[in-house]
């Protein structure tokens, strides 16, 4: 029988195999989606967010921006290499108050 450990080893290698294209223009839809939903959120200056199961950072990169220097976003995902791209991301944009950790959302420590 799956234990959840083995659900999350199986998502993390499906998410890590998947990683060379999940930014693939043909997936804009999750940059699209993640501007969209921040876009909608009352982020004030200064605030701290958590983006759980964040990806590449579709919505924690816009949610860095809104929130501005003295704001932090801790992304977390399980699936190193799509931090990898979201650390790229962020690094692009000179974002400094955005980090990215592998991390279970069920166990944050």
């Amino acid at each position: 029988m799956a234990t959840p450990d083995d659900a999350k080893q199986k998502a993390a290698r499906t998410y890590n195999a998947a990683s060379d294209f999940y930014d693939h223009p043909v997936n804009s839809f999750w940059e699209q989606y993640g501007r969209r939903t921040v876009s909608r959120l009352p982020l004030n200056a200064g605030a701290r967010i958590l983006d759980v199961c964040c990806g590449t950072g579709a919505s924690a990169i816009p949610a860095a921006e809104a929130v501005g220097p003295d704001g932090f976003v801790l992304g977390v995902d399980l699936a190193e290499n799509l931090l990898g791209l979201a650390n790229r991301k962020a690094k692009e944009r000179g974002l400094t108050n955005v980090e990215f950790r592998a991390a279970d959302m069920l166990d944050l420590g």
